[in-house]
């Protein structure tokens, strides 16, 4: 019998140490996050979110869940994205009250906490311009597409 809870063990294999058994993320640990309102509209999806992006709900996505309006780009031209996008008020969302909601029904003494974003800056860049568009941007305005990208992430 084990004596380290799975949050413990797994915190260990994390850290290169040596375990008791091996650790399986899906059992193991608790996955929180996603796609925050802030970046996907209105809870249920749909509407602007904090970027100026809207969205839709979809089900026809695999993921039955809110996709980028189709055609809908707001951005056309990515050196041009200071004038366009917006950013969400990220000091005005109550994290506290979040993540105590969030976190609510988990036991942290005896699951690890992973924290997933489904919406990182190469994605933030699609919803805004749509994927082949933000592929094109890359190659041709490489150094406006990472002033954004690193907008995004500030």
């Amino acid at each position: 019998m084990a004596s380290l809870s799975p949050r413990e063990n797994y915190l260990l294999a994390m850290e290169h140490k040596p375990t008791e058994f091996i650790p399986m993320a899906m059992l193991d640990t608790t996955f929180l996050g996603g796609m925050d309102d802030f970046e996907k509209g209105p809870p249920g999806g749909g509407g602007k979110d904090g970027f100026g992006v809207t969205w839709v709900f979809s089900n026809h996505t695999g993921i039955n869940g809110p996709i980028p309006e189709p055609g809908n780009f707001i951005l056309k031209d990515v050196t041009e994205w200071k004038k366009v996008v917006t950013f969400p008020d990220v000091d005005a969302i109550g994290w506290e009250n979040k993540a105590g909601t969030d976190m609510a029904q988990y036991d942290r003494d005896m699951l690890a906490v992973s924290y997933v974003s489904s919406n990182g800056p190469f994605e933030r860049l699609a919803a805004l311009m749509g994927f082949e568009n933000a592929l094109l941007s890359m190659a041709a305005e490489p150094e406006a597409v990472n002033d954004l990208f690193t907008a995004i992430v500030d």
